[in-house]
Order: C-alpha cells, then sequence, then structure tokens
C-alpha cells in the first residue's frame, strides 16, 4: 500500500549518514587535486621560465608571470609577451593557489655564460593557497 512515515524517516536518516560520511573525504580528494595542480603548475612555470631564457638571451629569466603569457588569440612572441604559458597560469591564480615567478638582473654566475650585459639570471618561483585553513 505504502511506506510508513517511520520506514521513510529510517531511509532519510540512513542518507544523511552516508552524506556526513562522504562530504569530508570529497573535501579532502578535492583539496588534493587542487595541491597536485599546484605541483604541475610550478613545473610549467620552471619549463616556461627555460623556454624564456632561451628564446630571449638577452633578457635572461621573465621579469615576471605575466611576460610568460600573453593574449588569447593572435599573440606574438616577444620579451614582453612571449605566448608561453597560458592566461589562466600567467594571470597567477589558478585552483586557489597563487603564483609568483620573477626573474632578477644581476652579473652572471657561470663561467661559460657571457657577462657582457646585465640580465636576468636567476629566477625564483613560489606558491601559496589563498586561503591558509585547511580540511584533513
Amino acid at each position: 500500500m505504502g511506506f510508513s512515515l517511520i520506514e521513510l524517516l529510517i531511509v532519510v536518516a540512513v542518507i544523511l549518514v552516508l552524506a556526513v560520511i562522504a562530504v569530508p573525504n570529497l573535501l579532502r580528494s578535492r583539496v588534493a587535486a587542487n595541491e597536485a595542480s599546484a605541483v604541475e603548475t610550478v613545473r610549467q612555470i620552471s619549463t616556461a621560465e627555460t623556454s624564456y631564457s632561451i628564446s630571449f638571451p638577452s633578457v635572461g629569466f621573465a621579469p615576471d608571470l605575466a611576460s610568460l603569457g600573453g593574449p588569447t588569440a593572435g599573440c606574438n612572441p616577444a620579451a614582453a609577451t612571449a605566448c608561453i604559458l597560458d592566461g589562466v597560469v600567467s594571470s597567477g591564480n589558478k585552483g586557489g593557489y597563487k603564483f609568483f615567478a620573477a626573474g632578477f638582473s644581476g652579473r652572471c654566475t657561470y663561467e661559460y655564460d657571457i657577462c657582457g650585459e646585465r640580465r636576468s639570471a636567476v629566477f625564483q618561483q613560489k606558491r601559496r593557497p589563498h586561503v591558509l585553513q585547511r580540511y584533513r
């Protein structure tokens, strides 16, 4: 004939218990996915900095993260917009993390470099989460 009110309440209670168990696991998996994405983005930035320094040897490493990117359509590679990274990464924000990369000017540190001109001889990159609270 139908379900009684008690039976329906038991089913709802079971669903709520399963949801209480599942939600923290989903949050943890989302944090883990964002962390993995951030690690891959740091690798992309590192590779882009190396490509930039090879493509523009007179400049050295890119002065900022935006120099590694460029417009999405009709990008012409130049020192100011190298078109190596996509717009999301070169904006500095992705997946809940902020990214930073910058080249620093200075004398060359390797004997085989041509040190006649000042250029960015090293670069630094960092990542940090937007939100300091973490779910564990």
